[in-house]
């Protein structure tokens, strides 16, 4: 988990078998709950609980519920499935299901030790850690009032090994959509929910610590790919948020792997001190005009003038890759109090040359438009996402706001 989880004050603890228990957090910021109705069955359950991402999140449609419960057990587990329901006060069926399998599976069967859902504590039997995350539809009613009814079941399927509920309300003011804002058409749009989530190699595997994976969701409240695969994410490898645009300062690719889901794919671009190897050069090339010889001075003029010519090459180069206007950004009301700026970026690969700038680049001009990507640390709020922007393929403009 990302953030330190509130300490749960039992109202009554959790028995064997059908005995009831009930947990009541209190965190304020629109996050509180009760958890009702534990039953232990193959799994004795010490704990349940449920946070969303950030702190500064509520509940609310299109936010995330990540629901963990610790507990043990002795049975031999070798397959199942953590479920859930969501349930509305006045509304006579459930308004949402999810569900992520324990462990990862094939052909051959299921592997305890390659957790999904559910993690061992040591070994693969004994303390464990369930968890995954209920993506929050938007009301059916009025009532506000929720239940996120929880169960799971092993390679028995019956009983249960256990039952809980997760009782909740949804906040009195609903942010899913943001006010409207004016597209870089300069038509008023409304923002969709989505969720970004993301996973830096951090040192490990083949590739080391140079890319980072990018993860966008449109509307993850009622997207089909993510109801199906978001067990595949969990958030202990793809945290929370967008990759950090500073080091991953290069863009790869992107690609839609499914309707309303895009990933992005970034890596590490260093730039060459060009300054520092045409010193370096010039250092070598005086020494070498001091020892020679008068009879040899043209030669070595000659091959010095060369040399020159070779490094300024490499110094234009550079400063024309430093002009690549294949990414452009622009930040609107700079001198505003914090939270009230936005970044507009451009993401046009081609730049330039592009078919895209050939239409519209007269619309970028320079300044306020400059070569860069903006601040994804200063600007870690997602307000709108345009994909192949005018009908161009592979353009896209991306209008980012703070959240404080």
């Amino acid at each position: 988990m990302q953030r330190s989880l509130m300490v749960i004050s039992i109202l009554a603890c959790a028995a064997p078998a059908a005995a009831h228990a009930t947990f009541s957090v209190r965190e304020g910021n629109g996050h509180d709950y009760t958890v009702t109705d534990v039953k232990s069955g193959a799994m004795t359950v010490d704990s349940v609980s449920m946070v969303p991402p950030h702190k500064w999140d509520t509940w609310k449609a299109g936010s995330l519920g990540i629901v963990t419960v610790e507990g043990t057990t002795t049975k031999k587990i070798e397959a199942g499935t953590f479920k859930w329901q969501m349930y509305e006060t006045g509304v006579k069926s459930f308004i949402a299901s999810g569900n992520a399998p324990f462990f990862q599976c094939d052909n051959k069967g299921c592997d305890p030790a390659a957790p999904v859902a559910l993690k061992w504590k040591k070994g693969t039997s004994g303390d464990f850690t369930l968890q995954l995350s209920a993506a929050l539809p938007e009301a059916k009613g009025t009532s506000k009032d929720f239940k996120l009814v929880l169960w799971a079941e092993d390679q028995d399927h019956e009983p249960y090994d256990f039952s809980a509920t997760i009782n909740f309300k949804y906040s009195a003011v609903q942010d899913t959509f943001s006010s409207s804002v004016s597209n870089d058409s300069g038509v008023k749009s409304l923002k969709a929910a989505q969720l970004t989530v993301h996973h830096a190699d951090n040192g490990l595997g083949s590739g080391g610590d140079a890319h980072c994976s990018e993860i966008t969701i449109q509307d993850p409240s009622s997207n089909e790919y993510w109801a199906a695969h978001s067990y595949q994410y969990p958030s202990a490898l793809w945290p929370r948020g967008g990759c950090d645009r500073k080091k991953y300062n290069y863009f790869n690719r992107k690609k839609e792997i499914a309707k309303g889901v895009s990933m992005t794919t970034l890596g590490i671009h260093k730039k060459h001190d060009n300054a520092a190897a045409q010193a370096e050069f010039y250092a070598a090339a005086v020494k070498a005009l001091e020892e020679t010889s008068n009879t040899a001075e043209d030669s070595v003029k000659k091959m010095f003038l060369r040399g020159v010519k070779a490094k300024l090459g490499l110094q234009e180069a550079a400063n024309s890759a430093t002009d690549d206007w294949s990414t452009i950004y622009m930040i609107t009301n700079p001198s505003s109090p914090m939270g009230k700026q936005h970044c507009q970026e451009l993401d046009n690969p081609g730049g330039k040359s592009s078919k895209y700038w050939a239409s519209k680049g007269w619309k970028y001009t320079s300044p306020p438009w400059k070569p860069g990507k903006c601040d994804r640390n200063r600007f870690n709020y997602v307000n709108r996402e345009m994909q192949n922007l005018d009908g161009f393929d592979g353009v896209t403009f991306w209008y980012l706001g703070i959240q404080v």
